[in-house]
């Protein structure tokens, strides 16, 4: 036969003392801060390095020669009262001349045409430009086609979704005929990847590859 023995020592508690050194851990938690300072200082220091070479590089994909309307178009275009100027960086200044009745509307376009920017409707893209302030009664940037496909930026820059079955989207800026003043847009469309590190406006430039080809072209033939 097995007994089993349980002792019970009631009422007494065994008092156990800080085993804990202060100095330790605050020396520690130095330790800890310091490098947390050190890491934080490299990490801002790579992210600088990161924005110079993406806004030093291909990041705006817009490339685009004059403004305007299929009717009317150029370096410069009038509409709704609403002068437009296209800038030497790309950038594109409004202006109210006189009073409308109606917006004034001008779309980015190329020599041979209007402007399309189907490929970048992906989700994978922002769309940027509009100055601070903008909306309905002011002034907005556009993604457009007809009312299939209707995205708008008014100054802090939009995804571009996906297109589904919508073609010929074109970027069109919005003056609103209530609006006054002069104001400049800078119609970018980068990689949301490339839009998370920085949103400074850069100009057109072509990638490494079309600067190749582009030198590649213009050499003597040997």
């Amino acid at each position: 036969m097995i007994t089993y023995t349980t002792n019970y020592n009631l009422g007494k508690q065994e008092d156990h003392a800080d085993k804990f050194d202060m100095d330790v851990i605050t020396d520690n938690a130095d330790k800890i801060d310091a490098a947390l300072t050190e890491n934080a200082d490299d990490i801002a220091e790579n992210k600088a390095a990161l924005v110079e070479i993406i806004d030093g590089g291909p990041k705006n994909v817009l490339d685009f020669s004059e403004i305007g309307t299929n009717n009317s178009h150029g370096s410069t275009f009038t509409s709704g009262g609403v002068t437009w100027t296209l800038n030497s960086d790309f950038t594109v200044t409004a202006t109210r001349t006189e009073s409308s009745a109606t917006d004034s509307s001008c779309n980015l376009r190329i020599d041979t045409g209007s402007l399309y920017v189907d490929g970048y409707c992906t989700g994978e893209y922002v769309l940027s430009g509009c100055p601070e302030g903008g909306g309905e009664d002011t002034y907005s940037l556009r993604a457009l086609r007809g009312d299939d496909y209707r995205v708008t930026d008014t100054g802090e820059g939009i995804v571009l979704p996906d297109k589904d079955a919508s073609t010929d989207i074109y970027i069109n800026m919005l003056f609103d005929k209530e609006f006054d003043g002069t104001i400049t847009f800078k119609p970018m469309i980068c990689s949301k990847a490339v839009w998370d590190i920085s949103h400074t406006y850069q100009p057109y430039r072509p990638n490494y590859q079309a600067l190749y080809d582009m030198v590649k072209a213009i050499q003597p033939a040997t």
